[in-house]
């Protein structure tokens, strides 16, 4: 609930001033990180949320490594867009809405996510993708 409100919070301030930034301290699991960017596409807008494991205990390994040590810190941005941590996004990328970004993923530049596309963990995307496509792999073309 507690997000929910900041994001309309974040909307209406938004409206107002034409951005605007929330940030909520010690709060525990929000639930699906794609319901709060959705809130503001319905708006006309563009939202962004990212969630910290903070101190609590980590949850993954790094990349190559076998001891957890980093949390998910999960970004969710746009229209139902899911972007796990350690991802990479270089240059100028459109991602289409309900797109899904696995740990360690690298989308190259001027590349577009069609809609529903599916990137694994640890794939690198160099070339436009094809709606409800998925991809596995470390250079899928």
């Amino acid at each position: 609930m507690v997000t929910a409100r900041a994001m309309k919070m974040a909307i209406q301030k938004a409206k107002a001033n034409g951005v605007a930034a929330i940030t909520v301290f010690y709060q525990s699991h929000i639930g699906r990180l794609g319901d709060y960017p959705t809130m503001a596409a319905r708006e006309g807008m563009i939202g962004l949320i990212t969630a910290d494991s903070g101190k609590g205990p980590k949850a993954v390994a790094p990349f190559g490594g076998s001891a957890r040590r980093l949390g998910t810190n999960p970004i969710s941005i746009g229209d139902h867009c899911f972007i796990a941590s350690h991802s990479v996004v270089s240059g100028s990328v459109v991602i289409e809405p309900y797109c899904f970004l696995g740990a360690n993923c690298t989308l190259g530049d001027g590349i577009r996510l069609a809609r529903r596309t599916v990137a694994a963990a640890g794939t690198t995307v160099v070339n436009d993708t094809v709606e409800d496509g998925v991809y596995i792999g470390p250079s899928p073309r």
